[in-house]
């Protein structure tokens, strides 16, 4: 698996039509959890993905839920899809950690302060975990 952009955790996942990272965002301790999907060609919105490329999606948010529930055992695991700022399909799948408390759930689950948040080198070894995880189950 090689893509030419660098990203924290490096990528977890990549075929023909997606590649997947560990979503850092600015902050220095990021949350474990939450991975950012997007498609290589540029999709301007969902609509226009082929017949394939939206197979392929489907099977890769499964897939991805699958080694977030393997690797992190959240108790839920969000999927949120935003293409307004930046016209590309844009995914994020995000793990949402048992005993959150109702004020952070959906848009504020990252936001909770007793969920696991780490510096780079806890994200190198989530995604290290995450590769290990989606390298031992089928192709999409």
């Amino acid at each position: 698996m090689r893509h030419s952009l660098s990203f924290p955790g490096g990528v977890v996942y990549e075929d023909a039509h997606f590649h997947a990272t560990l979503w850092t965002g600015d902050d220095p301790r990021s949350y474990l959890g939450q991975l950012f999907v997007q498609s290589k060609r540029h999709v301007p919105s969902l609509a226009e993905l082929t017949v394939d490329e939206g197979a392929a999606l489907g099977a890769l948010i499964q897939k991805l839920s699958n080694a977030l529930r393997d690797t992190v055992h959240p108790e839920l695991v969000y999927l949120d899809c935003y293409m307004e700022v930046v016209r590309h399909v844009h995914l994020f799948l995000t793990a949402r950690y048992p005993g959150t408390p109702s004020e952070f759930l959906r848009w504020r689950v990252t936001e909770w302060p007793g969920a696991p948040h780490g510096d780079r080198a806890q994200i190198d070894v989530l995604g290290n975990r995450l590769r290990s995880v989606l390298a031992r189950t089928s192709t999409v």
